[in-house]
Formats: C-alpha cells, sequence, structure tokens
C-alpha cells in the first residue's frame, strides 16, 4: 500500500512515454510498411501485451465470488463513493480534469495550423512536449516516496495544469508554446497520479474495485468534453475555447481547496 505513489507514477511514465516514441515509431514504419501495416503491428502488439499480462502471477487471496449483478455492484459503489467525504471530492475533480482540460488535446491540431501556424512537423513537437514534461511530472512524483502533504500536491498539481493551459491558450509563439506544453504534461500526469494512489488508499479494502472502476468511468466523460469545447472552438475561436476550460479548472480547483480541507490535510 506505501507502494502505491511510486507504481502509479512510474506507470503513468511509462504510459507518456509511448506519447514520445509512438510517433517517432510510427513515422518510421510507415516509409516500410505503409500506412495500413503500421495499424497491423499496433494489433500484434496488443495481442503480446495480452500475452504479458497473462504471465502475471497474483500472490495472495482472491475475493470472495460475486453474487450479485453488476448493476447493483455499480449503485454499491456509487453509493459508498457519494457517502465517503474523501472519495467523492476526489472523483470530482477528475471528472474536472477530463471535462475542462484533457479535451484540449484534441483540438491542438486546429492550435498548431490556425494560431502557431506549424506544420505537422511542428504539431508532433507540440505532442511531443507534452510528453517529456509527463515523464518528469511522473518521475518527479515517484521520486519522492511515501511523503506527507499528499492532498497539497494533489491540489498544487491541478492548479499547475490548469495555470499552464491557460497560458498555453494565449500564446502565439511555438517555442513559448513548446514550454508551456511541458507543463501542462507535467501537471497532468503528476495530478492523475496523485489523485489515482489517494483514491485506493483511502478506498476500503473491499471497495477498491468499485473506487478504481468509477474513476474510469470519470475518464470516460473526456469525450463528452470534445463536443462542447469543439463547438466552443467553432465560435470563439480555439485558443478562446482552451483557455475557458482552463479557467474554470483553476477556479474550480481553487474552490475545491477551499470548501475541503479533508482533500487539503490528506497525508
Amino acid at each position: 500500500k506505501s507502494e502505491l505513489m511510486n507504481a502509479f507514477a512510474i506507470n503513468s511514465a511509462g504510459l507518456n512515454l509511448t506519447r514520445i516514441l509512438g510517433p517517432a515509431a510510427g513515422g518510421f514504419l510507415v516509409a516500410f510498411t505503409g500506412v495500413d501495416g503500421v495499424y497491423f503491428i499496433s494489433v500484434a502488439l496488443y495481442f503480446a501485451s495480452a500475452g504479458t499480462v497473462a504471465m502475471i502471477s497474483v500472490s495472495g487471496k482472491p475475493g470472495q465470488p460475486r453474487t450479485s449483478s453488476a448493476w447493483a455492484d455499480l449503485k454499491e459503489g456509487l453509493v459508498y463513493a457519494r457517502s465517503n467525504t474523501i472519495i467523492f471530492p476526489m472523483l470530482l475533480m477528475a471528472f474536472m480534469v477530463a471535462i475542462f482540460a484533457m479535451p484540449s488535446q484534441f483540438l491542438m491540431p486546429a492550435f498548431a495550423k490556425d494560431v502557431l501556424g506549424v506544420s505537422e512537423i511542428g504539431l508532433g513537437w507540440l505532442m511531443a512536449m507534452m510528453g517529456v514534461g509527463a515523464i518528469g511530472g511522473s518521475l518527479t512524483i515517484a521520486s519522492l516516496g511515501n511523503f506527507q502533504r499528499k492532498g497539497l500536491l494533489l491540489l498544487g498539481t491541478s492548479l499547475l495544469l490548469g495555470l499552464f493551459l491557460t497560458l498555453f491558450s494565449l500564446s502565439d509563439s511555438f517555442y513559448l508554446s513548446l514550454a508551456l506544453l511541458a507543463g501542462v504534461g507535467m501537471g497532468n500526469s503528476g495530478f492523475m497520479a496523485m489523485n489515482n494512489a489517494l483514491l485506493l488508499t483511502y478506498s476500503d479494502a473491499g471497495k477498491r474495485g468499485r473506487v478504481a472502476s468509477l474513476y474510469l468511468v470519470t475518464m470516460g466523460f473526456m469525450p463528452l468534453g470534445v463536443l462542447p469545447i469543439g463547438y466552443a472552438a467553432e465560435f470563439w475561436g480555439v485558443s478562446l475555447a482552451v483557455g475557458t476550460g482552463a479557467a474554470v479548472m483553476v477556479l474550480a480547483t481553487l474552490v475545491f481547496g477551499t470548501v475541503l480541507p479533508q482533500i487539503r490535510k490528506l497525508a
């Protein structure tokens, strides 16, 4: 349990490393296999990944077999999360990030073309810098170990994400945008690692599966957040759309930190 923070941080670093290596590998392979060949290779790698997971040996005693329906389990998880003064606010924070911050990644091609005036190569650099910042944030969290003041760091990473995203929306300089996106990646990966670890740390042993599932449900709302921010970008412009979502997130984080002392005091 004391290693959860490190585990989530290292996992986040591994995932974000693919945001740098993936496009480079894909571009290299396209020259030899074509675009369709890259997709076939991706499918093969999914099978390889499933094979490695199947090789993992699980220690410890298995939980009790499920006797209720999936809907009953979902309801039980919702009731538990809603009644918990720590779990519910952290799920709301994850939902906030999924709706107001993460959809901005889908507008990056429009931002690169319409605001920064760069080509596909420039877009690749923008996405790669987010990955670099995310790896840095993940490794920083992992290096902290089982530290105190985890609640303050959770709020701090959320605020960092919102502030850097706000500044990015105001930038029309390509190189400044690269630096700001590194900060966005750092805040995002730091928040995700902190939020994941704290959710499982403060969940009862028999409810961790329910809480983890609810967390994935909140992340599943991210595509829904793309719809309103896409409409906003169409009518207001991409900069104002991204900046508005980021500003809402900064304000919401400050409200959470002010009215929820139990989150600030998490150790």
